[in-house]
């Protein structure tokens, strides 16, 4: 995952937008992949991300959006990770009724600090302007 390597890399290149509020090279990537992502397979979709920067060109990050297994992608496999049941979300939705909203790297300044264990990666979908579901990522959990 770009977060984690770049953490491992050592080279954050911290800047920051404001006082207190750091922004760093993987923010600005994480939010560009998943920006690609999801605007490549879900055409007229409205997104929202928190870091208004793109990567510096020549420094985007190396990312195959087409190696993505959408079959993985499933209101089923949800469900079975998260023992829910969900099938009261499986219809389909025009695309242009939803938007995500994307916080790339959520616990900047923990990251930068390099305490991990806050750090989150969140994303949450609307549909017409209500919320639908929301997806945390934590890059640093420990997996036992």
């Amino acid at each position: 995952m770009i977060i984690r390597d770049i953490h491992e890399d050592k080279s954050k290149d911290t800047k920051f937008k404001k006082i207190n509020d750091p922004v760093t090279r993987a923010d600005i990537a994480a939010q560009f992949i998943i920006k690609g992502a999801f605007t490549r397979f879900f055409k007229g979709l409205q997104f929202v991300g928190e870091e208004t920067q793109e990567p510096k060109q020549g420094e985007e990050p190396k990312f195959d959006v087409e190696s993505v297994n959408l079959d993985y992608i499933t209101i089923e496999c949800l469900a079975s990770t998260l023992g829910k049941d969900l099938t009261s979300l499986n219809r389909e939705i025009e695309t242009k009724r939803c938007c995500v909203y994307v916080d790339p790297l959520d616990g900047t300044k923990d990251y930068v600090r390099g305490t991990l264990d806050a750090v989150t990666t969140m994303i949450g979908i609307t549909v017409d302007d209500r919320p639908f579901i929301g997806i945390i990522l934590r890059p640093f959990a420990k997996v036992e």
